[in-house]
């Protein structure tokens, strides 16, 4: 049988969680940014063992995606936006994250899952052709109905 090694995360006093390595003493980001450490900065932090970002996201519902409107982003099922510069590079982010699931180019998959992308782009008006904002839930629509008063007047 295999040993599965878990990762070590840690929560700080402002509830953001980090992986951590304790080797190191470096705590890391969902997206790799790092910073160092020591052990007076442990006092008040909650340290726990997942199998990776997912796992933490399950057993947490913490969710580092999740942001402010930006004019580019993606909108989920349950109406929470997620900020991004690249639609692809967060879908990728957001199915390993939420969904457990490793992709490359994820967006079509996204789109299958029921999320909407929205942009301040050109690419705005071909996504409102293909027919994205359709079929929005009440929750995206509302979503969608604020992001579009920000960007879109």
């Amino acid at each position: 049988m295999v040993k599965v090694e878990r990762m070590k995360f840690l929560k700080n006093s402002n509830g953001v969680w980090c992986q951590f390595d304790d080797k190191k003493m470096k705590t890391y980001n969902f997206h790799g940014g790092y910073c160092d450490i020591n052990e007076s900065s442990l006092g008040n932090c909650k340290v726990v063992e997942y199998e990776d970002w997912h796992d933490l996201y399950i057993n947490t519902k913490y969710n580092p995606l999740i942001g402010d409107f930006y004019h580019t982003g993606w909108i989920s099922p349950e109406g929470n936006f997620y900020p991004c510069n690249a639609h692809e590079v967060a879908a990728d982010e957001i199915l390993e994250l939420i969904y457990g699931e490793n992709y490359s180019f994820g967006g079509d998959e996204l789109i299958e899952k029921g999320w909407i992308k929205v942009t301040t782009s050109l690419m705005f008006d071909i996504y409102e052709e293909k027919g994205y904002y359709c079929k929005m839930s009440k929750e995206q629509e509302k979503t969608f109905d604020s992001w579009a008063k920000k960007y879109k007047k």
